[in-house]
């Protein structure tokens, strides 16, 4: 798939970035602090990388799975009213994952393939 060679390419450069700080931090060219948040960040980024390939390749994959799952959240949907407050009863029931992309961009992955993207402020 062409967006999984995108995410291995970007998670190649995460990696070459990363070793580039290390560099930068033991010949003590950069502060410890902006070296631990930026190394922070670049590894919660490389992480994303790899949950959104895993995803990929389950989706590439198929399965009876989803449809299951699919078809929980449309009759779900369908029945209840809508939701005003949080539940945890109902978060875990049908999302799986919580994808960081960046300091201001998380997704949600349900269960049944979906990934909802929310900006944050």
């Amino acid at each position: 798939m062409k967006r999984i060679q995108e995410l291995q390419e970007l998670l190649n450069q995460n990696g070459e970035k990363r070793d580039i700080l290390r560099k930068l931090r033991s010949q003590e060219i950069m502060d410890s602090a902006v070296f631990s948040r930026e190394s922070n960040f670049l590894k919660k980024q490389a992480d994303a990388y790899r949950i959104e390939i895993a995803s990929l390749k389950q989706e590439d994959s198929g399965g009876s799975a989803s449809v299951t799952e699919i078809r929980k959240l449309l009759r779900f949907a369908e029945r209840e009213p809508f939701q005003e407050e949080f539940s945890e009863e109902l978060f875990t029931e049908f999302v799986s994952r919580i994808i960081v992309y960046d300091r201001h961009l998380i997704g949600f992955q349900l269960k049944c393939g979906l990934t909802l993207k929310e900006k944050l402020e």
